[in-house]
């Protein structure tokens, strides 16, 4: 009777799994299987399981399944509900590159530096495989690699990024958690994003519109997030070895670039040291001049010594653009200590340094006579340094699952200096920034489907200026008027926030709040001013409070819909209130009465995935509209000091202009990108963007505001080869579209504008050997002359590139 019983029950057991169990197939837009992925199943109870090699994953209990949840990137999850799982017949294809899916973190720990609580948020990321196969050159030309953001060039060592009509002061920067940002960034054009080496980057986030919440003051447009490579542990008891080396060549600017790192790891530690060198010669433009404009950005001249003096000197070449090369070197350091998996500490320390820049769109001016107003312009060495302390602690508390503290030490230099054609006096003025920071975060899970992020940051600027005049043949020196409040400056940014995301059945919602509270002072020594201010010091003090509502429905997973509603603000910096700088026959003087800008915005997108099930072909679409209306917008405007108009400067009469907050900017656009797969190893992928803004009141343009903008990109990738046919096009910007206050260089435009242009590119990775990767391009493949917006030098004509990367 007993034996019956045994194989009664066994009997039982085996037809009650036949019965209930079920296996899910998981696959990727191309059809290949998802082998070895982790997935969250969620029913009466939480398993961590593994798929299969055939990408197979089998559940012992369907009738308790509630959802699950597949590891499809580094932090990335993408769930799908049982309802889901049911009407795709248990076969789930898993778009693993969609711009925009419902992703919901499925566990506490964090492995992105993109803030706790914005992973739910529509942003891109730029992966480390992208940024090796681009052979993008500097920081700032890896952004191109989203579909939403454009670069503006006023020398060979520039780039500034445009993020939804913002740019400069109005985007924040941040590297390995910790902002770029300081005191002195300004309304112009930044080129700081080249202190971060492409070459190191493991990823890059940018994320549109408002992020204040998370981030605080300056993420108006948008937050732009480096992170860098990590050292790597052993998962053994040996100890290991990584090591790459990289150079490269560029035809169009005789670039030469080289790289190594080195990691080594152990069980409990690791660290990773990295080294860059970059060196630029002249950048030859294209000679195919479609636009009509025949001399247009031509270098028909420049200045050299003859016997001592300054002599215009006949560029034989004008297609090339001469003098301005330059060489920068970056290096990091990676320390990471891990004895277990509740606490781990990273120390970071970055440096990046460059020789002198020429300015092209100053050495190119003409005065009234018709003579170079400038035989030198440069912007001196641009140094950063940057050492952080990052802790960890992963424990389930009352307080919080996961806690993190990063303090931080950045000590910012830059200088530029300048001389008059013919003149023997030579000006120097120098900056330097030292910026002191603290910021902590948690996060707590409250269930298996809400979580509360909440933190604290404060960052401390301490600002010093000095300038001086040389005589550069008696050497004589003379202080003179510096750029900034030669007193000393101070600025504080602190802020606390909180935030909460809830995961339901087809919807997820991320809410916040956050507190800032901004402290300025600066003062000004009236025994060195040339200028005649009608204070000696100033003082501000700010306060706001901003809120983000995000709110995505996808009725099931080839469907989002996601409505985002967000307040930012940005508080002036000493930049805004006390520089003084000359450009184009105009100086730029303090105001002491400013106050801060705050940005309301809302954002309707939409992601669609067609052909889902389809194993050859896959469709995704992405569209965004966005608006946003900024208060107190900062812009130039015309000024008075003792009622002039216009004072004596630096050797010239200028008109004086000031920061001023005018009442309110509008702008609105939209983004959209589609992406087509096919045949398992061939993609189409095309971005358009177009952007609209304008000073309300004063029914003027609004300037940074780019032309419209996008690219189209035909590619095969298989285990062995990716190849690349991509175009880039760019629409007109009218001259009568620019900003005022020359923001937008109308100079270094034609007397229309910018005219439209369009390049095609094409480019080979090929591996010739196990572990040595060559890469090969050849860029505006028809030769087109064209600048970006708001551009003094022209860009690269045809050009070749080969690099070679061995991994050791």
């Amino acid at each position: 009777m007993k034996l019956l019983e045994i194989v009664l029950v066994s009997f039982f057991l085996l037809f009650s799994n036949l019965f209930f169990s079920q296996k899910i197939h998981f696959f990727n837009e191309h059809g290949d299987d998802l082998s070895n992925k982790i997935v969250i199943v969620k029913s009466n109870r939480l398993d961590t399981l593994l798929t299969s090699k055939s990408g197979k994953l089998l559940i012992r209990d369907v009738s308790q399944l509630k959802s699950v949840q597949i590891n499809v990137k580094k932090d990335v999850f993408i769930t799908f509900t049982k309802k889901e799982i049911e009407e795709a017949d248990f076969k789930l294809m898993v778009i693993i590159n969609a711009y925009s899916l419902p992703a919901f973190e499925a566990k506490t720990e964090r492995k992105s530096h993109v803030p706790f609580g914005l992973q739910n948020i529509f942003h891109e990321m730029i992966e480390e495989e992208e940024i090796v196969n681009s052979n993008a050159s500097t920081g700032a030309e890896l952004l191109l690699l989203s579909g939403g953001v454009t670069i503006q060039k006023s020398q060979l060592g520039g780039g500034s990024p445009i993020l939804r009509g913002f740019e400069s002061n109005r985007i924040l920067l941040v590297v390995d958690g910790v902002r770029m940002n300081n005191a002195i960034y300004r309304s112009g054009h930044l080129q700081n994003s080249l202190t971060i080496d492409p070459l190191i980057v493991s990823s890059c986030d940018v994320i549109y519109g408002p992020g204040a919440v998370t981030y605080g003051s300056d993420a108006i447009g948008g937050v732009i997030h480096y992170k860098t490579k990590d050292p790597i542990l052993s998962q053994s008891d040996s100890s290991i070895w990584k090591t790459n080396f990289f150079t490269r060549y560029h035809s169009s600017n005789e670039q030469i670039s080289n790289h190594i790192d080195i990691n080594y790891g152990r069980e409990k530690w690791a660290i990773i040291n990295s080294f860059s060198y970059k060196k630029f010669g002249e950048q030859r433009m294209g000679l195919n001049r479609v636009h009509g404009y025949e001399n247009w950005g031509y270098n028909s001249f420049n200045v050299g010594q003859i016997n001592g003096y300054d002599t215009i000197l006949t560029n034989n070449d004008s297609i090339n653009q001469a003098g301005l090369g330059y060489s920068q070197y970056d290096f990091l350091q990676k320390i990471i200590v891990k004895p277990n998996n509740k606490f781990s500490i990273k120390i970071n320390t970055q440096l990046s340094s460059s020789s002198d820049i020429a300015r092209l769109d100053q050495l190119n001016n003409l005065n009234s006579l018709g003579l170079p107003e400038y035989s030198q312009w440069n912007y001196g060495p641009q140094n950063r340094f940057l050492n952080s302390i990052d802790i960890t602690l992963n424990k389930n508390t009352l307080l919080y699952d996961q806690f993190n503290v990063i303090t931080s030490y950045q000590k910012i230099k830059e200088s530029r200096i300048t001389r008059l054609y013919q003149s023997n006096i030579q000006e120097q003025r120098h900056e330097n920034v030292n910026v002191f920071g603290l910021s902590l975060d948690a996060v707590k899970s409250l269930g298996t489907s809400i979580k509360v992020f909440y933190g604290f940051e404060s960052y401390q600027n301490v600002v010093s200026s000095d300038a001086f005049s040389n005589d550069v043949t008696s050497n004589e020196v003379s202080a003179i008027q510096t750029r900034y409040p030669n007193g000393g400056s101070l600025q504080n940014l602190s802020g606390i926030y909180s935030t909460i995301a809830i995961k339901g059945h087809s919807f997820s919602f991320l809410g916040g709040l956050r507190y800032a509270f901004n402290f300025l002072s600066a003062q000004f020594d009236d025994n060195i001013n040339s200028i005649p201010l009608p204070f000696t010091q100033i003082t501000s003090n700010s306060s706001a409070l901003n809120g983000s509502i995000n709110f995505n429905y996808y009725p099931h997973a080839n469907t989002q819909l996601n409505l985002d509603v967000s307040t930012g603000y940005r508080a002036p910096n000493i930049d805004d209130f006390g520089k003084v700088f000359k450009k184009d026959q105009f100086i730029i003087v303090p105001n002491n009465s400013l106050k801060a800008e705050y940005a309301y915005n809302g954002a309707i997108s939409i992601y669609q995935n067609i052909f889902s099930k389809h194993k050859l072909v896959n469709l995704t679409i992405n569209g965004s509209f966005f608006t946003t209306l900024l208060n107190n917008a900062i812009a130039r405007g015309d000024y008075q000091l003792d009622g002039l108009d216009s004072i004596y400067f630096d050797g010239q009469m200028c008109k004086i202009r000031t920061n001023i907050n005018f009442d309110q900017a509008f702008i609105y656009g939209f983004n959209s990108s589609a992406k087509l797969s096919f045949l398992k190893s061939w993609e189409v992928f095309s971005s358009l963007s177009f952007t609209k803004g304008m000073l309300i009141n004063e029914q003027a343009p609004l300037g940074h505001i780019p032309p419209i903008f996008g690219k189209t990109a035909l590619s095969y990738i298989n285990k062995k080869v990716v190849a690349k046919f991509f175009i880039q096009y760019n629409g007109w910007k009218k001259i009568d579209d620019y900003g005022g206050g020359n923001i937008d260089n109308p100079l270094e435009a034609t007397n229309e504008g910018s005219p439209s242009w369009l390049t095609y590119n094409i480019q080979f990775n090929i591996p010739l050997r196990d572990k040595l990767i060559a890469s090969m391009g050849c860029y505006n493949i028809t030769d087109v002359h064209y600048k970006t917006f708001s551009s003094a030098i022209s860009s690269p004509g045809r050009s070749w590139l080969i690099s070679l990367r061995l991994t050791l």
